[in-house]
C-alpha cells in the first residue's frame, strides 16, 4: 500500500492511492470528487486488484486543468504503472476522460472498461434530449457556470445534493446531510476557476460516435435513483457498445459503486473474468 506524487510530462504533479495486489484496476474519480472518494468501494477491490486512483490535475496547479489533458495523463499513468494494461474505471467525470481517452488513443492498452453513471453527451442536441442522457440547455448550463463563479460551494454543493431522487421520490435532496457537510468543506479547499475551467473543457462534448469504437470488455453501471441520468441512457450506451453488460442498481444515486461496493467487486470480477480472453497486442 502507498499513496506517490507522479509527476507528468508537463511538470504537473498528482497524487496517486495505490492498494492491493492483483490485475490493475486504474479508478478515475468525477468532478470536484478526489481520489479518496473510491475508499468505500476499494476497500472491497484492493482484495482482488491493485487498484490506482488518481486525484486528477485539476487539484494541482497546473496551467491546463481540462479534459484533454487529463486523457493525456491517464496515456501516461498507464504507460508507466501498467506496461501491460490495465482495466480502467471511470465515475461520471472519469467516464467522461475514459471517453476522450479512447477517442485518441485507442484501446490497445486497455483491458477492460466500467463507465459509472454518465452519459457521452452533456448538453441537449436536436437528437439529444433530455430523455436519453441531456442535462443542460445552452442557456441552463451558462447560468450554472454564472452560479459556480458567484458562489463555487454553494453551486458545487447543490449539485451534488441533488444527485440522488431521495427515498420519497420528492425533489429535494436526496444525499446524506452528513455527507454534503464534509464535501462542503472539501468544496471549499479546491480552487474555483480551475474546476469551472474543467467543467467547460467537457460539458460541449459529444462521444456518441466514440462509443463504437470501443472493443474490449465493458461494464456499465448505472443508479436506479440517480437524478442525472433517465434509464434510456443505459439502455443508448448498452446498444452503442459491443458485447457490453449493462447493471443498473435500483436503490442507487449517482455512485452506485460506493453505495453498493459489494455488488460492484462481484460485477468487476465478472469484468475481469472477461479481459483474460482479451490479449491484444499493446504498442
Amino acid at each position: 500500500m502507498e499513496d506517490i506524487e507522479f509527476e507528468l510530462s508537463d511538470g504537473s504533479v498528482i497524487d496517486v492511492t495505490v492498494r492491493g495486489d492483483g490485475p490493475v484496476l486504474f479508478l478515475l474519480h468525477g468532478w470536484t470528487a478526489a481520489a479518496r472518494d473510491w475508499a468505500p468501494a476499494i476497500e472491497y477491490l484492493a482484495g482482488h486488484f491493485r487498484c490506482i486512483a488518481w486525484s486528477a490535475r485539476p487539484h494541482t496547479a497546473c496551467a491546463e486543468p481540462g479534459i484533454d489533458r487529463m486523457a493525456a495523463d491517464l496515456h501516461e499513468l498507464l504507460a508507466a504503472m501498467a506496461p501491460d494494461g490495465a482495466c480502467v474505471c471511470g465515475h461520471s467525470m472519469g467516464a467522461m476522460t475514459l471517453m476522450e481517452y479512447i477517442g485518441r488513443f485507442g484501446t490497445a492498452r486497455l483491458r477492460g472498461l466500467s463507465f459509472i453513471d454518465q452519459a457521452p453527451r452533456l448538453l441537449v442536441a436536436p437528437d439529444w434530449g433530455a430523455e436519453v442522457g441531456a442535462w443542460f440547455t445552452e442557456a441552463e448550463n451558462q447560468r450554472f457556470i454564472d452560479a459556480l463563479r458567484a458562489d463555487f460551494v454553494t453551486a458545487a454543493l447543490d449539485l451534488v445534493a441533488h444527485s440522488r431522487v431521495p427515498d420519497d421520490g420528492g425533489s429535494g435532496p436526496g444525499v446524506d446531510y452528513t455527507f454534503l457537510a464534509a464535501r462542503r468543506r472539501r468544496l471549499g479547499e479546491l480552487d474555483p476557476d480551475r474546476w469551472i475551467r474543467v467543467w467547460q473543457s467537457f460539458i460541449h462534448r459529444d462521444y456518441r460516435e466514440t462509443l463504437a469504437r470501443i472493443d474490449v470488455p465493458t461494464l456499465l453501471v448505472f443508479g436506479g435513483r440517480s437524478r442525472y441520468y433517465a434509464p434510456g441512457i443505459a439502455e443508448f450506451m448498452h446498444s452503442r457498445i459491443a458485447g457490453s453488460r449493462l447493471e443498473v442498481y435500483e436503490e442507487a444515486g449517482h455512485a452506485p459503486h460506493v453505495e453498493q461496493p459489494q455488488r460492484y467487486l462481484r460485477d468487476l470480477l465478472r469484468l475481469q473474468a472477461q479481459t483474460r480472453t482479451n490479449n491484444s497486442a499493446l504498442p
